[in-house]
């Protein structure tokens, strides 16, 4: 028997893609027995649940416009009686399923506020609108390093690319409804092309007299830009003054001509670094000559003669050298004694020349020698003397008769005459 229940329309909420719940109750004050009712979608079949309807259509016929009629049919379960109902299906608020990000790249040295990418969402709601915000820093804290401006990622702070390149955030998407979505993002930041900063040599001395070409150091640079390549070449400005003196070849400097430490012992040049890009920088060097050893070249005595018959240690004159190496100090010796004998008739105290014995001009008048000048650092050079002695003044002898003569006894106004020999040649003797 039918009940007279007349169609009428349920107005319920769904979220997408779920299984359709509804319930449906009798009218209060009905004076029949509350029985489960069996409801069917139109189209197809639903599941009896108490007193209430569980849609069984899960395709993509359940993906309904903003509202849409439904027809439902109910029977009663005892009776076997059906009814017709028009229900109207509203749709509910889907949670975003997924965010987009059109770049996730930047450029290091970029100033904090450049932007990175657009965020967007991808949500089962037609023109639903979205608020983006940066979560979870504890487990990311890369996320200090960026923000948000309306769907906009931006740098908060400036990158360096030869500090970290890769940095991982994790990005909330929130629906007007308040239903969200998260995911991780990783930002690369791309590598720009830095000057040099510095230039360094590793050796600022070379030695005088070496030859041209002799390698004075290594060049080396510093660059933010790990790995980058690098030109070497001398700059004409301000410090460049003796760059005519010296070349680069490849990374290493070098001596473009003969250095005399006595003429000029410091150098000044400049030196320009360019990179692999083309960015430069230039820097200013002392390059210093350091002193070598050179030979003495020649000695000199300022006297060469001697009075004779003077004690020994008289003073003959004084050496002095010859030698590249200036303020120098000398060691002066008599050598090479098995050819020159006459060695033994003279000393050297310090730089004079002394006379080891009396010399007697009547004996012998002239001396040869060989003198050794030998500077500090063990380099000499020998030359030979002649050494003059000079005659002196030798005091008049005592005469003396050694043997006696006798002759008749000479008579008044008689001439005695006899004949003195000069035993010396600083006296004359006149007979008469």
């Amino acid at each position: 028997m039918k009940r007279g229940l007349k169609p009428f329309t349920i107005l319920f909420v769904i979220i997408l893609p779920v299984i359709l719940a509804l319930s449906l109750f009798r009218p209060a004050g009905t004076a029949y027995a509350q029985r489960p009712l069996c409801y069917v979608d139109a189209g197809t079949s639903g599941n009896n649940s108490g007193s209430s309807w569980t849609d069984a259509y899960t395709t993509v016929q359940n993906a309904l416009a903003a509202s849409q009629q439904a027809k439902l049919t109910a029977s009663d379960v005892a009776a076997d009686d059906y009814f017709g109902y028009a229900v109207t299906v509203l749709r509910g608020n889907n949670a975003p399923t997924d965010i987009s990000l059109s770049n996730n790249s930047v450029a290091e040295n970029s100033p904090a506020g450049t932007a990175v990418g657009n965020f967007s969402a991808t949500d089962p709601d037609p023109g639903d609108t979205f608020t983006y915000v940066l979560t979870d820093t504890a487990t990311y804290p890369d996320n200090s390093s960026f923000q948000i401006v309306g769907n906009e990622l931006q740098t908060a702070v400036v990158l360096d690319f030869e500090t970290k390149k890769n940095y991982t955030i994790r990005v909330r998407v929130t629906d007007a409804g308040g239903l969200w979505f998260e995911k991780v993002f990783t930002i690369n930041v791309t590598n720009v092309n830095e000057a040099p900063t510095d230039i360094s040599l590793n050796s600022d001395s070379v030695a005088e007299s070496s030859p041209v070409g002799t390698a004075v150091g290594n060049f080396s640079a510093t660059d933010q830009d790990a790995g980058d390549m690098f030109t070497y070449s001398l700059a004409a400005e301000p410090g460049s003054i003796d760059n005519a003196s010296f070349q680069i070849v490849g990374n290493q400097l070098q001596t473009n001509a003969v250095f005399d430490y006595e003429t000029k012992n410091s150098y000044s040049i400049r030196v320009r670094v360019t990179d692999a890009g083309g960015l430069t920088f230039e820097k200013v060097f002392t390059i210093n000559v350091t002193n070598v050893n050179e030979a003495p070249t020649a000695i000199t005595l300022d006297n060469n003669s001697v009075l004779e018959e003077q004690a020994a240690g008289a003073a003959v004159g004084n050496f002095s050298t010859t030698d590249p190496d200036i303020a120098d100090t000398f060691t002066y010796v008599l050598t090479d004694m098995a050819n020159y004998p006459d060695n033994s008739s003279f000393q050297i105290v310090g730089n004079e020349l002394q006379t080891a014995v009396v010399l007697d001009f009547e004996t012998k008048s002239s001396y040869t020698i060989r003198v050794r000048s030998t500077d500090s650092g063990g380099l000499w050079v020998e030359r030979e003397f002649t050494i003059t002695v000079t005659d002196g003044n030798d005091p008049p002898p005592d005469i003396t008769l050694s043997k006696q003569v006798d002759n008749p006894a000479p008579l008044p106004g008689q001439t005695v005459t006899f004949t003195i020999v000069a035993a010396s040649t600083d006296m004359t003797v006149t007979n008469a």
